[in-house]
């Protein structure tokens, strides 16, 4: 292995008693910042076409910023569970009996594993070969009221790929404790906001190309719970991704669908975001479903999606082994600082 091409890991100070920082850089200038509060991907720098290194994922500066409720920090770049996403009427069933969760998200459902989650836990931490940490952690039996003790892993390696293009791998499993014999859902995600623009970008993520590698969604009702009903793209073009699309023209159908009219949307300045916000609705306008991606095969690793900016050149293309892929367009981070 070529010496210059290797990941350099660097344990840096935290910022509140107990956290571990680490920096995983690489030769061409990109680089990752892990925290072991909560697991977190707290930035990632990649280089555009002319080599500017910007900070393309949201995060805070500090572990009090992190440590706070969902109102002020949206789980940024957190590994969350036991089960991420809402769990219907903050109950559950594996067999052993209704299991009554707390509620955290509307007047009766849970979400993102509870009043403290994953997310909000300091996690042991190590060097793994030359470029990975790992964190790892004890959730015992009635955390946030599940049942059994579940040891959890979440394995971050950073390196260059064959095509020198930094590639970040998140590697999450989660087990039963030795003696533990109780069922218990698990449901891990990353919870990364993305902008290739950078994070502080003006313009946010409107310019840039989305595409997701499924022909079907699952729908939602009004509390954003799935109905169990996949979704084709016939009836809800709006969704669909599956061909390359600008996320403005995408919010732009979203909106025409959801009633607005082109006389209220066509002063929508489509190189900002702020005006999609001032649209008189319900709630945010915005993505927040699950896709269904194609060619799912238990353990095996596709292309699941690829965000693009066609402007700065970046790109990120987004692989998993899962059989769904949520899309978030941020619809409730408003003034969040």
């Amino acid at each position: 292995e070529n010496l210059q091409e290797k990941t350099l890991i660097e344990k840096v100070d935290g910022t509140g008693e107990g956290e571990v920082r680490y920096r995983l850089s690489l030769t061409n200038g990109a680089n990752v910042l892990l925290s072991s509060f909560g697991a977190t991907l707290v930035q990632l720098n990649l280089p555009d076409k002319d080599g500017k290194v910007e900070d393309c994922v949201l995060g805070f500066e500090t572990m009090a910023e992190y440590n706070r409720g969902r109102e002020e920090n949206p789980y940024f770049g957190a590994v969350v569970g036991r089960v991420a996403n809402r769990i219907a009427s903050s109950k559950f069933d594996c067999g052993d009996g209704e299991v009554k969760l707390d509620v955290n998200c509307g007047d009766a459902d849970h979400l993102h594993g509870g009043l403290k989650g994953f997310s909000h836990f300091l996690w042991d931490s190590k060097v793994v070969g030359e470029d990975a940490v790992e964190f790892t952690l004890v959730s015992p039996d009635q955390d946030q009221k599940y049942p059994g003790q579940l040891e959890v892993k979440a394995l971050y390696t950073f390196r260059l790929n064959e095509d020198k293009e930094a590639e970040l791998k998140l590697e999450m499993s989660a087990s039963l404790s030795p003696g533990s014999t109780a069922s218990t859902p698990i449901n891990l995600t990353n919870h990364s906001y993305f902008n290739l623009g950078g994070h502080n970008s003006k313009e946010r993520i409107l310019s840039q190309n989305l595409q997701i590698f499924a022909d079907s969604f699952t729908i939602n009702d009004s509390n954003s719970i799935p109905t169990r009903e996949v979704s084709s793209f016939g009836e809800h073009m709006e969704m669909d991704f599956s061909k390359e699309k600008f996320i403005s023209i995408a919010l732009i159908d979203l909106a025409l669908k959801q009633g607005y009219s082109r006389e209220q949307i066509e002063k929508i300045d489509k190189s900002r975001n702020e005006s999609f916000y001032e649209l008189p609705s319900s709630g945010p306008l915005g993505f927040d479903h699950n896709y269904v991606p194609n060619n799912f095969e238990k353990g095996k690793v596709r292309p699941v999606a690829v965000l693009r900016h066609p402007e700065n050149g970046r790109s990120m293309l987004v692989s998993s082994d899962q059989p769904g892929v949520q899309l978030y367009t941020s619809n409730y981070i408003r003034g969040i600082q």
